[in-house]
């Protein structure tokens, strides 16, 4: 069985890089695949898509995995933008048939929201965009606003990113597979209430609602999961 993971916004697969050598993770599955977008890391060479549609057509392309001849189940994680993007490839693979073994989304509104962002993001100044992620509890290293290259390619990122979630036709689709919906108590950018909405874009849902302090996924943790 294999795990493939979806960046946040302006993410790539770097943030995943830890999972490849977990041993709980390598005890259930083969590999794990950390997708990279279009524009960044292993693709860099390519055209940002600044489009949902066109991205997960991308996406479905680019790894192998997603081929209908692979026969090897496959399991999707996203986390917050990578939660949208995970939900789309989940609704492409099974229009062709390939339903995966599940679907976990963490931090993110449901698919079926109007609008999915209520601020045009891709519209704001750079500082603004590092006042908008502080306000959700996600500071910009100040190590990255010091260093005007490397702000310049996170802007452009976030930028690129956010203009899919500001365009994106929401959806009402539901799930054939089962959908496991990760929320945080401490997460100022998704509402309970988003959560158990998400639980709505599929037929079989589990909502994981455990208090933070007696939460323990036992995998390597990146620096926005003290608020889970």
């Amino acid at each position: 069985m294999i795990l493939i993971c979806f960046p946040w916004a302006a993410g790539s697969s770097a943030i995943y890089a830890s999972w490849h050598t977990h041993p709980a993770l390598k005890a259930v599955f083969s590999s794990i695949v950390c997708v990279d977008y279009p524009g960044r890391a292993s693709r860099s060479d390519e055209t940002p898509i600044e489009h949902i549609a066109p991205l997960v057509q991308s996406i479905l392309n680019q790894y192998k995995c997603f081929d209908q001849s692979h026969e090897e189940p496959i399991v999707l994680f996203g986390h917050s933008f990578g939660a949208i993007v995970a939900f789309e490839v989940a609704r492409h693979l099974e229009e062709r048939g390939m339903q995966p073994v599940a679907v976990f989304v963490s931090a993110s509104v449901p698919p079926s929201k109007t609008p999915l962002v209520e601020t045009a993001v891709s519209k704001l100044r750079t500082d603004e965009i590092c006042d908008y992620f502080a306000s959700k509890g996600n500071p910009v290293s100040d190590v990255l606003r010091s260093t005007p290259e490397f702000l310049e390619l996170f802007i452009r990122n976030v930028r690129v990113d956010y203009t899919c979630l500001e365009t994106y036709p929401t959806s009402d689709s539901k799930l054939k597979a089962p959908l496991v919906v990760v929320g945080g108590g401490l997460d100022p950018g998704v509402s309970t209430e988003d959560l158990k909405k998400s639980m709505c874009m599929c037929l079989r849902t589990a909502l994981q609602t455990r208090e933070r302090q007696r939460m323990n996924m036992n995998v390597p943790t990146p620096p926005w999961w003290d608020k889970y």
